[in-house]
């Protein structure tokens, strides 16, 4: 069964606004069953400000104010995940959100201070697809999410190759897929959460493992897999949706969707794996 959320006064008055919002038609079943509080939301803003902040108004040359803004995304991140942890008590999304926080963090790490993205680099996007100078640099922005840096200087050397589709039949494709994921994704964050006894801190360890009983074993074996499974469906879907959209709203044609995942087959090493 899933774990309701508390219902104090205060926790209320945080969360209705948010609740409003997320009570959509397409929202109802147990996906979405996560409250968000307004902390949330406000730390996400500032990590997002001092990132836009960090590439666009420093100059790479400045390293040392470069790496005080990680700083300063890593406390952040910290804020949000005490949040999400605080306010979200489906432990499936607990699971799934907090690791893609800090995967956001390292992503917008290697943007500032190794990568050194800079204006000059929303320059050049903005001369290569043709776009005014704001939509370049929101596209330089939407870099903190492109992991594999699709379509920049430092994309993956191993993207799959697009999609030959006219834009019916990729929506009609997507559509189906999109559905099926979505009912697998009901499916893995509303199973019962574990046993309390399997999550007690002497067992959150990675040194003694010779307390861990064959139960122990058999739990962190299952979650991992499991969490991998539900991590790459959520990807699946989001990808899928924004691609979707976009192709209905002819913000770009199909032939500029790379999928989001390769060939499992190729990813027998790290380098194969991510590109």
């Amino acid at each position: 069964m899933l774990q309701m959320p508390r219902q104090d006064p205060i926790y209320i008055k945080r969360t209705l606004p948010l609740n409003i919002l997320l009570s959509l038609p397409i929202m109802t079943t147990r996906v979405y069953n996560c409250t968000l509080s307004i902390s949330i939301v406000i730390w996400q803003s500032a990590f997002l400000l001092i990132y836009s902040c960090a590439i666009i108004l420093i100059p790479p040359r400045k390293k040392v104010y470069r790496r005080l803004s990680v700083v300063a995304l890593t406390y952040i991140t910290y804020l949000t995940q005490t949040s999400l942890l605080e306010t979200c008590l489906n432990p499936h999304w607990r699971g799934i959100g907090t690791p893609l926080l800090w995967i956001q963090l390292l992503s917008a790490s290697e943007l500032i201070t190794v990568s050194f993205v800079s204006p000059s680099t929303f320059l050049e996007i903005c001369q290569t697809l043709k776009l005014s100078t704001v939509a370049a640099i929101f596209q330089g922005m939407l870099l903190l999410w492109n992991l594999r840096r699709i379509g920049t200087p430092w994309a993956a050397k191993n993207v799959p190759s697009r999609s030959q589709q006219n834009s019916i039949q990729f929506v009609a494709g997507r559509f189906l897929r999109l559905s099926f994921a979505y009912v697998l994704l009901d499916l893995c964050v509303s199973a019962p959460g574990p046993s309390q006894h399997l999550l007690q801190a002497p067992k959150q360890t990675l040194w003694r493992l010779w307390g861990l009983s064959v139960e122990d074993a058999v739990f962190r074996i299952v979650g991992s897999i499991s969490f991998w499974i539900t991590v790459a469906l959520l990807l699946f879907f989001l990808h899928g949706t924004a691609s979707t959209i976009g192709v209905i709203l002819n913000l770009w044609q199909p032939g500029s969707c790379a999928p989001l995942f390769g060939s499992f087959r190729e990813a027998y090493t790290l380098r194969k794996f991510w590109g």
